[in-house]
């Protein structure tokens, strides 16, 4: 029998916050804070463009600065594939739409923080979507003093450590195959069921 851990996680959420960009959030979920903004579309340099659609750009940067460890590098790979399926990069071809991930606090996995707060960007951006992600970090937690096995949604950086195993569940708000929608795209695991609309 699995029991979800009943806990009290800090959640705070501002959008427009930085008035240079087209769009922005900064979300704080337990103690994860992470900064999201969004430009474009906007013009593209030739060697980066796509006549037939937008082209997007992720980068994500540390507060201090440095380099990326491998497990940083794979979340921006995994965010770009997901909001390539997401944002109808068709609707603006020849164009670049930027997306800018700031890591202003980690206390926890980052990956469901960071598509959160993007989502949210994009949103105050109106950058047009095939559906809204959201994702949530879900770990499990060893049975320890007479308790059983549970689960954790958001975990802190010791109960991820610690647990035998760390998800990150990302959802759609589009129904598969719902009104002929296509199946979904197959490139990457953490999207269940989008549309692979561009």
């Amino acid at each position: 029998i699995l029991c979800f851990e009943q806990m009290e996680i800090p959640f705070r959420c501002d959008l427009g916050c930085l008035n240079r960009a087209d769009g922005s959030a900064r979300l704080c979920i337990g103690g994860t804070d992470i900064m999201a903004s969004v430009t474009g579309p906007a013009p593209v340099p030739a060697r980066k463009e796509s006549i037939d659609k937008a082209t997007i750009e992720v980068s994500l940067h540390k507060k201090i600065g440095g380099v990326l460890d491998n497990a940083e590098t794979e979340i921006e790979v995994l965010l770009k594939h997901t909001l390539e399926n997401c944002i109808l990069t068709k609707l603006h071809p020849s164009t670049l739409i930027t997306v800018t991930v700031q890591l202003m606090n980690v206390e926890g996995p980052i990956f469901g923080v960071a598509l959160n707060a993007v989502t949210l960007a994009l949103l105050d951006a109106g950058v047009p979507l095939a559906y809204t992600p959201a994702a949530v970090t879900v770990a499990s937690l060893a049975p320890s003093e007479g308790a059983p096995a549970g689960m954790c949604c958001w975990p802190t950086k010791a109960q991820a450590e610690a647990s035998p195993c760390v998800a990150q569940f990302v959802f759609s708000n589009v129904l598969p195959h719902a009104a002929g929608a296509p199946a979904p795209a197959p490139h990457n695991p953490l999207v269940k069921s989008p549309p692979t609309l561009q």
